[in-house]
């Protein structure tokens, strides 16, 4: 043993979040580092913030997601 000591890797930030971009369940998954699943459970639940329906699409307005995790941080 040479007495090195195994250092975790730091968690990568989040890439920036465009705001003209609309976030997919997968982005937004990404954002709060959860699961998809976890994200779909939290819509049906009423947990997030309202989506966006696209077609048969959902979306989120990174915004809204943006004001919904600082009052969450108030809350705290």
């Amino acid at each position: 043993m040479t007495g090195l000591a195994l250092v975790p890797e730091p968690t990568p930030e989040p890439e920036p979040i465009d705001p003209n971009i609309l976030m997919s369940p997968d982005d937004l998954a990404a954002r709060l580092n959860v699961s998809r699943g976890q994200i779909i459970q939290m819509r049906y639940r009423g947990q997030l913030p309202p989506a966006i329906k696209v077609g048969r699409y959902v979306r989120w307005d990174p915004a809204d997601i943006e004001t919904w995790i600082n009052s969450l941080k108030e809350k705290a």
